[in-house]
């Protein structure tokens, strides 16, 4: 019998004493905990109450999926006092739900994250289903937002101090197994109907003050003053170290964490949390990750195609190497059939047996069965010549020749392949003007760069030449979505955006080395500001072979700017090339990797390029900021110029796009963090590098356009 339906929740009495309530939002895959489903089961809440129910089973009607909180997308255009709103009312319900007099259980099978998690959390036990998959996870650290609907203070009371760092912190992901030994969840069932489970026979309210103390750490650590505070300053150290400046988020959680241990009031408690969520939402850093998130999640939608069934597409690679493999395993990986052009049987036989020890490996590690490893094979066909193009919807050549070379191989594979297929060119630095200018028909060349073709979910720069017909653009944006790209259009530049973007920090770090900075200094400078990884960690699976050669290609754009340094060919030549060499700044062949100093050494006996000045004595922070600001306000600068030269004719793209090749998001991109110092602040900076580090420094207008 219904007690009580409304649109996202509806109760039912289950059994003698027993009832219901079950999350079922109309409009949401995901169950998601927005400001009507809140009033919902607030209401749902207030039904049950007057009628002497001692259990109450929460769960949802939708597969695999518990509930979840808001996102980035959903709250993109809140204001402060919206986000402390909505803080404010999850609150209310999750605090209703936990000092109800009825015991709660809720009953998860699928996702639960965020303020799913919350919710949870603020009923007296957690069972989780076996069946399927159970996730357990807080993924709004990744954009800067803190829990803030009770879990600072009853998470740390379910699994203990470190292990809500690692959730909050780390992005640690908990299975039920693994949610059921930390403490998470109660009890793990194959299934569940409507008799509650047999440790709820007889149900009691939770003392909701208690801490862990299942393990040694949380008896002999958390549970006392004295280890508590050895662990808290353990973990302040981690946020000077290893959390980029800026994020504020995490020291947020420290506070409120020490607010839950000193076993201040709830009331003060949850003050706290909707002071916090209210000054991120007013910060820069949430600014910045709601306007390029959202930017970033446009660029991944499909492009609009013709109707009809699809059938099977078939892609064609040129080459053999290293580039075109990995080309070759994400092609396959999305689904496309795939003919591999190798230049002779010697190369031919080389790749196919590397691809049969990759899928070999995997499959004797557990990663892929053995049926999915042959019907990964039977997609793949290799030949020395243009057999089998005869078919191809695309044509990807991610080869590294001259423009001359490249042009010829365009004018053979044009007698070859079909009238319908697109010759994509995957090189970094040439034109497609230039390549395109002996085709019969140009308008079916494009270009597609990939800065870090490496990395999963990082951006792809489309570069249309000159009439190409909108349905080739959209072709080649659904063939670069499906590889898991983030797409953007860009102007036909020789090196594009991305790559022209980075250049001079990635010369600038030659120079700093020269001067006597260390590598990992480098790296960790830059990985502090909020970069993945340092500007050394980046070149390497890049290649410095291929930075040699943009540089050699793109130093006309530079003109006089910027004097390369010659290290970059002297590694080259040396054969450390990074990823795909013995060593580069690191070396890649040991276990961890670690700084090379022969690489050190090299760039600072026989590298030439920008005159160096003596490194200065600074602490460790003073060096870190030292280095930062000659590396950002170069990026920023050319980043500066790129808008002006409308490679992109949009300041919000150009910061997306250089985010998604590794710069810190929380700071907006090249231009937005410019934004932020200031137009005038940021061009006294630019004067005194300038002054003694050479013209390069030198601005021209405004650094935020």
């Amino acid at each position: 019998m219904a007690l009580f339906q409304g649109k996202h929740v509806r109760t039912a009495r289950l059994d003698d004493g027993v009832a219901g309530l079950v999350l079922d939002h109309p409009g949401s895959a995901d169950n998601a905990l927005d400001l009507a489903m809140l009033d919902d089961i607030d209401r749902a809440l207030d039904a049950l109450a007057s009628d002497g129910f001692r259990l109450l089973i929460l769960q949802s009607a939708k597969p695999g999926v518990f509930c979840t909180g808001t996102t980035y997308a959903r709250c993109k255009d809140w204001t402060p006092e919206q986000f402390r709103h909505w803080c404010e009312r999850g609150q209310q319900v999750c605090r209703k739900l936990a000092e109800s007099p009825i015991v709660s259980v809720a009953v998860i099978g699928g996702t639960c994250h965020d303020e799913g998690l919350e919710l949870a959390l603020a009923c007296d036990y957690r069972v989780a289903l076996a069946r399927g998959e159970v996730d357990f996870i807080f993924t709004a650290q990744n954009w800067g937002k803190v829990p803030c609907w009770g879990a600072t203070f009853r998470l740390p009371r379910r699994v203990g101090l470190a292990n809500s760092m690692a959730l909050w912190l780390f992005g640690d992901h908990y299975t039920a197994r693994r949610a059921w030994l930390e403490g998470l969840v109660d009890e793990v069932v194959e299934d569940f109907d409507s008799d509650p489970p047999s440790f709820l026979e007889s149900p009691q309210k939770r003392d909701p003050s208690s801490f862990p103390s299942r393990t040694w750490r949380q008896r002999w650590l958390e549970n006392t003053r004295l280890g508590r505070g050895f662990m808290m300053r353990g973990y302040e150290r981690m946020l000077r170290t290893r959390i980029p400046s800026g994020m504020m988020s995490f020291a947020i959680l420290l506070q409120r964490l020490r607010d839950t241990y000193a076993n201040k009031p709830i009331d003060v408690c949850e003050a706290g949390e909707r002071d916090a969520i209210a000054q991120i939402a007013a910060s820069p850093m949430m600014h910045h990750f709601l306007r390029l998130l959202n930017r970033r999640d446009r660029w991944r939608e499909r492009a609009p195609q013709k109707s009809g069934k699809q059938k099977k597409q078939t892609v064609g690679i040129i080459g053999a190497d290293d580039a075109a493999l990995t080309l070759l395993l994400q092609c396959v990986s999305a689904n496309y059939h795939v003919v591999m052009q190798a230049p002779d049987e010697a190369a031919l036989g080389t790749a196919m047996t590397g691809i049969a020890q990759f899928l070999a490996k995997n499959v004797e590690v557990g990663l892929m069965t053995s049926d999915a490893a042959r019907a990964f094979t039977s997609k793949l066909k290799g030949t020395t010549n243009w057999g089998h193009f005869q078919d191809v919807e695309f044509v990807l050549d991610p080869s590294t020749g001259e423009v001359l070379h490249t042009t010829e191989l365009y004018q053979r594979a044009e007698k070859e392949i079909p009238a319908k297929a697109v010759i994509v060119s995957l090189h970094a630095t040439h034109e497609m003007a230039t390549l395109a200018k002996k085709l019969r028909e140009p308008t079916r060349l494009l270009g597609l760069r990939t800065f870090k073709s490496w990395e999963p979910s990082t951006l792809a720069e489309i570069v249309p030449f000159a009439k190409t017909p909108a349905e080739n653009v959209n072709r080649v944006r659904n063939l670069a979505s499906d590889l898991g790209y983030s797409c953007l259009n860009v102007a036909d530049r020789a090196g594009g955006l991305a790559l022209r973007v980075w250049l001079p920090m990635f010369n600038e770090v030659g120079v700093l080395i020269r001067e006597g900075v260390r590598i990992a200094d480098i790296d960790a400078a830059m990985i502090r500001f909020g970069m993945k990884e340092g500007p050394c960690e980046i070149m390497d699976p890049y290649g410095l072979d291929r930075i040699a050669d943009a540089i050699k290609q793109m130093q006309p754009i530079f003109g006089e700017r910027i004097r390369f340094e010659t290290g970059f060919v002297l590694m080259t030549k040396k054969g450390w090339t990074g990823a795909n060499g013995d060593q580069g700044f690191y070396r890649s062949q040991a276990r961890f990797p670690r700084p090379s100093l022969e690489s050190q050494e090299l760039w600072q006996a026989q590298s030439q390029g920008e005159p160096t000045t003596p490194m200065p004595f600074l602490s460790r922070d003073e060096l870190f900021t030292w280095i930062q600001n000659r590396l950002v306000t170069l990026t920023v600068l050319e980043a500066h110029r790129c808008l002006a030269e409308r490679i992109v004719d949009d300041a919000d793209d150009l910061d997306c796009a250089i985010s998604l090749t590794g710069w810190a998001t929380h700071r907006g991109g090249p231009l937005g963090y410019a934004a932020d110092v200031g137009a005038e602040a940021f061009a006294q900076r630019c004067r005194e590098l300038a002054a003694k580090h050479g013209a390069r420094y030198l601005q021209i207008g405004p650094p935020n356009v």
